[in-house]
């Protein structure tokens, strides 16, 4: 397979699929999800290119080295007394509280030693694509693409840490990944096992 190297530039955040608003920690690294949606996001023309990036088979691999930052943040929540009432009438003029949230920022060495790698098993018809992404998920994990290597064997351990990761569906058409449409995202969720070891 092609290894394509990325590099983080900032505190990493990717929301796990169990997030909620109250609560979200991040994956180690992007979903094969994230990854093909940054490629149609990159594209001049994401419609031409959506079956090409459809078909790929992609890998992810977190990085060797990441040092997770759980904190508490203030955010503005929607008042549930007035959540209710917004199904009751639509009208209603919303109100909002401030509250506390769980959230977690990974920190990604930049030095080299721990880059994220992205395996795919072709980059025909999407040659100049990979090397235009500069973020994976929300606007915020920055990142910059190192280069490629061919003929990359990507070691995937059979037992470690499960991870639930999400991917596109076989049944998914553009107008399913189109952010612009009003089409259902079709997605399929997948375990992956990964082997971390705590450093203190």
């Amino acid at each position: 397979m092609i290894q394509l190297r990325y590099r983080s530039t900032s505190l990493f955040h990717f929301k796990r699929i169990d997030a909620t608003n109250k609560g979200a920690l991040t994956l180690p690294m992007p979903t094969p999800y994230a990854v093909r949606s940054a490629l149609l996001a990159v594209s001049d023309d994401p419609e031409a290119v959506f079956d090409n990036v459809k078909s790929k088979t992609i890998i992810v691999k977190p990085p060797a080295e990441i040092v997770h930052n759980p904190c508490w943040v203030k955010i503005l929540d929607l008042k549930r007394s007035e959540f209710r009432a917004q199904w009751d009438k639509p009208e209603a003029t919303a109100e909002y509280q401030s509250t506390m949230s769980l959230r977690e920022y990974a920190y990604i060495p930049a030095d080299g030693s721990s880059d994220l790698m992205i395996y795919i098993d072709s980059l025909e018809g999407i040659e100049d694509l990979p090397a235009r992404i500069n973020y994976f998920g929300k606007r915020g994990s920055f990142v910059q693409f190192i280069g490629k290597e061919d003929n990359v064997d990507p070691y995937i351990p059979l037992e470690g840490m499960e991870c639930i990761l999400q991917d596109f569906s076989k049944k998914a058409t553009w107008e399913n990944v189109n952010v612009y449409t009003s089409k259902k995202s079709v997605r399929e969720r997948y375990s992956q096992v990964i082997e971390p070891s705590l450093v203190v």
